[in-house]
């Protein structure tokens, strides 16, 4: 293979690598408007009742994808912190001995880095609602603390596998948007039960 060739082949990996991160920003983004959207209307934050409705959406979207979201975070190298999450959500909601459907289980490898990557990213989002329900000091804030305290470092850590990790560069990019948007589709079911969407 003539040098120009090998320069390009690496040139085409890193473009790949790099287009990963935002490929899925923007095929996931209008869901996550949606949420947005549902999330400003509901106004969870406005009371004791909706912000323990919000915390019961976390609850269940954590426990049904705790075992990806755990393997996902292996994978690029991060701290599997599911049951932290779990254990402060049920602490702010007062239900220790609180169950769902059970998590889901299996899933390749693709479709985990998708799940890390909606909730890294909502970890992010959380540290602005933080600061939206600082004036309710009765909220019990365990979740969105624990959830916040290293997100910035956690995202940048995810990011960059991303961007470099060769192993990135050899999954499909379909499973990846697949996990991502399955978490994505799961919230948007859970506000529609707790009326954050118009029916029909």
């Amino acid at each position: 293979m003539h040098t120009s060739s090998i320069l390009m082949s690496g040139t085409s990996r890193r473009s790949k690598l790099s287009n990963t991160r935002f490929q899925l920003r923007d095929e996931t983004l209008q869901v996550h408007e949606e949420l947005e959207r549902a999330f400003d209307k509901f106004q969870f934050f406005e009371s004791e009742a909706g912000y323990k409705s919000w915390l019961t959406i976390m609850l269940r979207m954590h426990t049904r994808f705790a075992p990806l979201y755990d393997r996902g975070c292996n994978l690029m190298g991060l701290a599997p912190i599911s049951s932290e999450l779990l254990s402060c959500l049920k602490s702010d909601l007062g239900q220790d001995d609180v169950r769902y459907d059970p998590p889901r289980a299996r899933a390749k490898d693709s479709e985990c880095v998708g799940v890390v990557y909606v909730i890294e990213g909502s970890a992010l989002g959380a540290k602005i609602l933080r600061k939206r329900i600082d004036q309710n000091r009765s909220f019990s804030q365990n979740y969105l603390t624990r959830l916040t305290k290293d997100s910035r470092e956690r995202w940048g850590r995810l990011t960059n596998e991303l961007e470099c990790n060769p192993k990135v560069s050899e999954m499909k990019f379909e499973d990846i948007r697949k996990g991502a948007l399955e978490v994505f589709q799961a919230m948007k079911s859970d506000f529609q039960a707790e009326g954050g969407f118009a029916h029909g």
